[in-house]
């Protein structure tokens, strides 16, 4: 009787594990079939904005403003980090680096 337990729990443990084996095989091939995806649809994007030639800012104040916007977008990222590390979502390194990543 408790050689018959034994067999009747290997055989589940061995039923759960390709199970397991089963399912990581779906999850992974559909995971791979995503990125296909993602990666075809980013290579439609870039081909697009490639095609559509950005406009060129001509103008002096057209220049000035982009440069603000460029600006007031920093000052916001900053403002952001300083948040996450007054929160305590990231240490004072990660905050360094990123601070240095936004300035240059």
């Amino acid at each position: 009787m408790k050689r018959n337990k034994i067999i009747v729990i290997s055989l589940i443990v061995i039923a759960s594990s390709l199970q397991a084996d089963f399912f990581d095989n779906v999850i992974n091939k559909v995971t791979d079939k995503l990125g296909q995806k993602t990666e075809e649809v980013v290579e439609k994007k870039v081909d697009n904005m490639l095609a559509d030639e950005p406009e060129k800012l001509e103008t002096k104040d057209e220049k000035q403003t982009a440069k603000v916007a460029s600006k007031n977008d920093k000052v916001e990222q900053l403002k952001e980090l300083i948040e996450m590390k007054k929160n305590g979502y990231i240490t004072d390194s990660e905050f360094q680096k990123q601070k240095a990543l936004i300035l240059n």
